[in-house]
């Protein structure tokens, strides 16, 4: 252990001086870069500045880290220190990360310091003997305001927060987040914060919570990434491992063991923050799972976790200011932490390749368990992620057997979960209210059955993978066969009633509606970008495409419950956003063109609510005919995906460029005019004009029930 003393306050004149200096430097050598490069002249002289400055923000940031520190050691407070120099110890050696993990410790310390005196409080406390609670002082809650401040600054430096997590142990890190929402929630006013400003307390709790969580994420991310016993190795110069090995696994059994004190919601809450590793989300989830069904073994019942809303009134007010009570299950945020880091809900839903394991998590977290109190949203953004991280083509060389039969295992992975996702949502008992899936889960489910468009395809056409009573068929892999999906994956293997039921629910959401009806639009437009290669080649892939075209469209609007004769203002407004959303993309091919991209596109969107806003490109909402019927509407779009895709390929000229077709209604119609005026070869007028059947089949299926 070393003995540290620093001036505070020349310290702190020099930490200023050293940023001041930085910031000017760094906007200085950016003018003169700029300069240089406007002049066609080197900027090497100042390009070699960059180390040197680097030296001047880590020599302020480690001072600045000391004054915090010894300001905490000899005051417990955050801005002001009882004299000027002061001293600290250090264990081990007086090294950046020493201090560093000193100063995590000892905010840990003065954290749990605080929350005793704020649960005092909560508990209640009658000083002065009249029977009446005192209020809550406001210097505590201005104290807590500056822990706060601290936790967002170090929120993102790997020591401190390791020695935070290490300082409070599963159980401290845990009883915070309750107890200080308890807490604010009691107050009910503005907290000062440090440097004057005030905030509402809702607000503060909202940034205690939001740095909590990523915090934590940085310590066992720093932690594994430095400990010598971990999977990531060793670094040159560390030799300690801080966190013990089982780090989530304690904080789950933490959850368990406080359950009714606020630990289960608060494990919830700071895991809906940061980027985890897939280890320690692993660890997490295999222990909730197992203490959820040992409670459920031992008691009975499923209710484990909402003794925290009980006992802490959590419904009443959620926590912060982006919680309205559905976080006190910890598979909330855990499901949402997964969802950020797919590979984690691949490996989770399905360890053993769809075996004993996979598929007793696939009927309980899908089938039996409730998800009522966040809306389906976490489970649904957990399957989106796990379903579709390896759903991508082979990337590599393909020579190389040990890589190829890697991706394959991958692949058949994610393929898997998402059959099994699927067949167990249609087993759901749709209740009273008829519904199986939350509405907050429909954006989720509509990315992943997007994604999986090839399988949604090859239902529509009337292939069917039933489910026997095993379960061995309709939750399974399929290879694609198409000629328009060579390199594809393993795909999903949905079974009719299943895929019905689940497609059907989803697309009652109105963005879902629209965003499924994008992608099916730019799954025809890849198709038939591959197809048109084939056009008079003797072989009916051509002919194929284009039928699967509209059965695809007929089909997905069955499902939905729209009858293709109903004209297009009566449809419901579900079925509109589809048609809307399929008629503003008709044409586009995704941006480097082919079905594959069409895949890699929609995994790089995964990722839960705002999956469906990624990639959109403006379009115009009036290409839906209203005094005409969602055939005639459907078939229109055919005809022009069709005939860009000739035009394309090199085989017709339209006159009509594709960036007009797809955004103005005026150039769309001339099109459809000089489709109208028989200008298109025999052979695809002949395939266009024998569409009825497709649509007709393509209906049928959908209409299963």
């Amino acid at each position: 252990m070393v003995q540290v003393s620093i001036d505070v306050d020349a310290c702190t004149g020099l930490v200023a001086q050293l940023r001041a200096f930085h910031g000017t430097a760094t906007t200085q050598r950016a003018r003169v870069q700029k300069v240089a490069r406007d002049a066609h002249c080197s900027s090497a002289g100042v390009d070699a500045l960059k180390p040197d400055l680097e030296v001047v923000s880590r020599v302020a940031s480690d001072l600045d880290a000391r004054v915090t520190l010894a300001v905490l050691v000899n005051s417990g407070d955050t801005h002001t220190a009882p004299g000027s120099v002061v001293t600290f110890s250090v264990d081990g050696e007086d090294t950046p990360d020493a201090v560093k993990l000193a100063l995590g410790k000892q905010l840990g310390a003065r954290l749990a310091q605080n929350r005793t005196e704020l649960q005092r409080y909560v508990d209640g406390v009658d000083a002065d003997g009249d029977g009446k609670d005192d209020p809550m002082p406001p210097e505590l809650m201005n104290r807590l305001a500056g822990y706060v401040t601290l936790l967002e600054k170090y929120q993102g430096d790997g020591p401190a927060a390791t020695g935070l997590l290490m300082s409070l142990g599963p159980d401290g890190f845990l009883a915070l987040p309750a107890t200080v929402n308890r807490a604010l929630a009691d107050y009910r006013g503005k907290v000062t914060l440090p440097n004057g400003s005030a905030v509402e307390d809702d607000v503060l709790a909202q940034r205690f919570l939001r740095a909590s969580g990523q915090l934590l994420a940085t310590g066992v991310t720093w932690d594994k990434k430095h400990g010598v016993d971990l999977p990531y190795g060793a670094v040159a110069g560390r030799t300690t491992q801080y966190l013990p090995d089982d780090f989530g696994t304690q904080l789950a059994q933490s959850a368990y063991d406080h359950v009714g004190d606020g630990h289960g919601v608060g494990l919830s809450q700071v895991l809906r923050y940061g980027t985890y590793p897939k280890e320690f989300l692993l660890d997490v989830g295999d222990r909730l799972d197992a203490l959820e069904q040992q409670w459920t073994k031992e008691h009975g019942d499923r209710a484990l976790w909402g003794r925290d809303v009980r006992n802490l009134d959590l419904a009443a007010f959620g926590m912060g200011t982006e919680d309205k009570g559905g976080h006190y299950d910890p598979f909330v945020g855990l499901f949402e932490a997964m969802g950020r880091t797919p590979p984690a809900a691949a490996d989770f839903f399905n360890p053993d390749a769809g075996g004993k394991e996979a598929q007793r998590r696939a009927h309980y977290f899908f089938q039996e368990r409730t998800w009522d109190h966040d809306g389906f949203n976490a489970v649904a953004m957990a399957l989106d992620a796990g379903g579709s991280v390896y759903h991508v083509p082979y990337p590599g060389d393909p020579q190389d057997a040990e890589a190829l039969a890697r991706w394959r295992r991958q692949a058949e992975q994610s393929a898997w979960l998402t059959s099994a996702g699927v067949h167990h949502l249609a087993l759901r008992d749709p209740g009273e209210e008829k519904r199986r899936i939350g509405d907050q889960g429909k954006d989720s489910l509509a990315h992943l059955l997007a994604l999986y468009m090839a399988d949604v395809d090859r239902v529509a056409a009337g292939v069917n993978t039933p489910t026997d009573p095993k379960g061995a068929r309709g939750i399974g892999v399929v290879d694609p066969q198409a000629t328009w999906l060579k390199g594809y994956p393993p795909g999903a293997a949905f079974d009719v009633d299943d895929l019905n039921a689940v497609l059907g629910e989803t697309l009652t959401n109105k963005d879902a509606a629209t965003y499924f009806g994008r992608r099916t639009a730019e799954f025809n437009a890849a198709r038939l970008q591959v197809a048109a290669q084939h056009y008079q080649d003797g072989t009916s892939t051509f002919r194929d495409a284009v039928t699967g075209a509209a059965g695809l469209r007929a089909y997905t609007l069955a499902t939905m419950g729209a009858h293709l004769e109903t004209r297009a203002e009566h449809a419901d407004d579900h079925a509109k956003a589809y048609m809307t959303g399929a008629a503003n993309a008709v044409g586009i091919v995704p941006v480097y063109g082919g079905a594959l991209t069409f895949l890699v596109e929609g995994v790089l969107t995964a990722g839960g609510s705002n999956s469906l806003e990624k990639g959109w490109s403006d379009g115009q909402d009036n290409q839906v005919r209203d005094d005409e019927d969602l055939q005639w509407n459907a078939r229109e779009d055919v005809r022009v995906e069709v005939a860009l895709a000739l035009q394309r390929a090199g085989i017709i000229r339209t006159g009509f460029s594709e960036s007009a077709v797809q955004s103005d209604p005026a150039a769309r119609a001339s099109m459809q005019a000089w489709l109208d005026g028989g200008n298109l070869p025999d052979d695809v007028k002949a395939v266009l004009n024998d569409l009825d059947g497709s649509f007709a089949e393509g209906a049928a299926n959908g209409g299963k029930k």
